[in-house]
Order: C-alpha cells, then sequence, then structure tokens
C-alpha cells in the first residue's frame, strides 16, 4: 500500500506533537503554519538587542503522564527545564523562549512556515491545499486542522456537521503586555495583587535562562477589557496596559526602553468541544486543539496524541483490508 501523505495545519503543540507521532510511524508528514515561528501560543518574542518575551503562555504545568513524559524529552534534549515556584508546584519553561519546548517534535518534519492555507478540496481522489501566496498545490491523502475552531470550521465548509460542531466552540480574547526596563528591577505582587483589568503579571527576566540585563515584564488583559479595547490599535492598548501594569508592579514607573502589545483573538476556550478532536464522516478530515478539552497546553498534547491514535488505528485497519 503506497504510503499516505498527510498535512498537518498548524505548528503549535497539537499540530506538531499529532505530525512527530505520524512520521515516527513511518507517514509521510508535512507541516504549514501561517506564523514565522512554532509554538502557537507557546510563543517567544525575541529582539535584535537579546531582549525576549514569552507573550502566549508564560509556563506549563500538567499532571498527566504522557505529557510529563513528553516535557522530560524535551527537557532532556535541552530546551526546556523544570522549576519549582515558592508556592511548591512545579512548572515548565523553555530555553531560551516558551516555543522552544515544541522544537523537539518538529525534529525531521518538514515544516514550511509562513504558509497560510485558504481553502481545502477534495478533488480526485485526493486533498487540494490552497495557499494565500503561492500557487503552487499541495496534494494529500488526510488533512489534519489545529488551527482555532473558527478557522477550522472556515477550512472544512464542506462537511456541515463539522461546522456545526465548531460553530458551538467560543473563545475569549486577550491582549498581551511585552514591556522593558533597562536598569530597573521589577517586581511583581502575584496575580491575587492584579487590578481587575489584567489577568497575569509575569517577570520574564526571573525565568531560569533569561538574562538580558533589562527588567522584561508580560502582562494578559482579562477577557472583558480585550473585548472592549479588541479592535484598537496597538500603540494604543499597549499604553493603555502599561497604566495598568503600574499600578501592579514596582519598578515599571521609568519610560521602557520597549513597548509592544499582542492581539489573541482566540486565546482561552470559555466553551469547548468536549471531547479531544472531531472527524469527517469519510474520515479524511481530523480537527483538533486544546479547544477541544480545554485551554491548556495539557489539552493541546491530548488532542494531538487522540489524533494520531485515530490515524494509525484507521491506517492500520485499512492496510490490513487491502
Amino acid at each position: 500500500m503506497a504510503l499516505m501523505r498527510v498535512a498537518v495545519i498548524g505548528a503549535g503543540l497539537t499540530g506538531l506533537t499529532c505530525a512527530s507521532r505520524l512520521m515516527r510511524a513511518g507517514m509521510d508528514v508535512r507541516v504549514f503554519d501561517k506564523g514565522r515561528g512554532l509554538g502557537g501560543r507557546l510563543a517567544s518574542r525575541r529582539l535584535e538587542n537579546g531582549l525576549r518575551f514569552d507573550h502566549g503562555a508564560t509556563y506549563v504545568e500538567t499532571d498527566d503522564p504522557a505529557f510529563l513524559r513528553t516535557l522530560e524529552f524535551v527537557c532532556a534534549r535541552g530546551a526546556g527545564t523544570k522549576t519549582v515556584w515558592a508556592s511548591g508546584e512545579a512548572k515548565y519553561v523553555g530555553l531560551p523562549g516558551m516555543s522552544s519546548l515544541v522544537r523537539p517534535l518538529a525534529e525531521g518534519l518538514p515544516v514550511t512556515r509562513r504558509a497560510q492555507v485558504t481553502a481545502i478540496e477534495w478533488v480526485q481522489g485526493e486533498w487540494r491545499i490552497f495557499f494565500e501566496s503561492d500557487t503552487v498545490q499541495e496534494q494529500v491523502d488526510l488533512v489534519i486542522l489545529t488551527v482555532p475552531a473558527p478557522q477550522a470550521a472556515q477550512l472544512a465548509a464542506a462537511y456541515p456537521s463539522l461546522t456545526s460542531a465548531l460553530d458551538a466552540v467560543d473563545f475569549d480574547p486577550c491582549w498581551a503586555l511585552m514591556a522593558a526596563f533597562d536598569g530597573a528591577t521589577a517586581h511583581a505582587g502575584g496575580d491575587a495583587a492584579l487590578p481587575e483589568s489584567l489577568t497575569k503579571l509575569s517577570v520574564e527576566s526571573d525565568k531560569p535562562g533569561r538574562s538580558s540585563g533589562a527588567s522584561c515584564l508580560v502582562a494578559h488583559a482579562s477577557p472583558e477589557w480585550s473585548r472592549a479595547h479588541l479592535e484598537e490599535d496597538l500603540q494604543t492598548v499597549a499604553d493603555l496596559l502599561l497604566s495598568e501594569v503600574r499600578r501592579a508592579c514596582t519598578g515599571a514607573s521609568a519610560t521602557p526602553s520597549y513597548l509592544s502589545a499582542h492581539r489573541w483573538r482566540y486565546a482561552r476556550t470559555s466553551t469547548s468541544l468536549a471531547r479531544p478532536y472531531l472527524t469527517s464522516p469519510d474520515g479524511r478530515l481530523f480537527v483538533g486543539g486544546d479547544w477541544c478539552l480545554g485551554n491548556s497546553a495539557e489539552h493541546a498534547h491530548a488532542s494531538g496524541t487522540a489524533m494520531a491514535n485515530a490515524v494509525l488505528e484507521a491506517f492500520s485497519l485499512r492496510r490490513r483490508a487491502s
């Protein structure tokens, strides 16, 4: 039987977890992502002057044995480290940034970045994948979508049963602030001391493996604040969030040497799918992500693992039937 050609759309934790498992099983796997880097919301912004901000997830924690094994593998490759916080909780951070946590999963995988998928069509017994800025079409046997549910619904429009389920998933947005202060030592009082406008404030320069000579902060706005300012421009949002940060953080009163904001339109799942993935009635299309089960990296890993296992089981049955 010919080697199955699989396209995974999305190079976040779900996509790379699924793709790496399928590749190890011998499938012809290709990964496409619209961004410049890997990791999705396990994101890091690195500047030329050495500043780095984990403006998505600021750390990862889990009790799931399968995800723990993956994190231990990542740490053994030097891409992450386990740290015990003052609360006694064990958390994992990427080295040198959170996006590094997925890099060992991408080893050996052909990943095409800055590849915005605009449509997928089933034509003459195979999928054709169309891209925004490229006339070349990818041709594969199976497509796995690991993008946010609203984007997946657009691509899966040919399957009403999928789009109906995807339309029921809902998200809260989040504006993230990135700020650096030269010569200042920032100190955050903890999440309990935050104003209602913020849900998280992290001193990035306090994390293991971060040494930039400046105090780097990342703040996440609340869903309510983010929704109220969702369509405002980056500079306006950055200035407004800086005012909120100064209410909760000492050392942030000086003029920042760097200030920027990033909008996560699909930041946190408010209504999940309540199952690890969806598949089309014909078995040609799979859809998954952390939003299937919740909000966390643990949920992303569980969805990617479940889809890979389902594909391998179906492929095994197909081979036995041939």
